[in-house]
């Protein structure tokens, strides 16, 4: 489960080790962190804008 995201027909699975004792209902598995690399952006559009709406999207 460390180390890479993992996906399964293009959707991205989130996993989620379950201690003992804990309550499965009660994992919140909303979100996950992850990187995307953008390629060809003209120079004048690599600002900190243009990446915040890539992150909201």
């Amino acid at each position: 489960m460390a180390g890479t995201l993992w996906f399964f027909n293009n959707h991205l699975l989130l996993l989620y080790k379950i201690q003992p004792g804990e309550d499965p209902m009660l994992v919140s598995l909303l979100s996950t962190e992850f990187w995307v690399q953008v390629h060809d952006i003209p120079p004048g559009l690599m600002t900190e804008a243009m990446a915040q709406q890539f992150g909201n999207s």
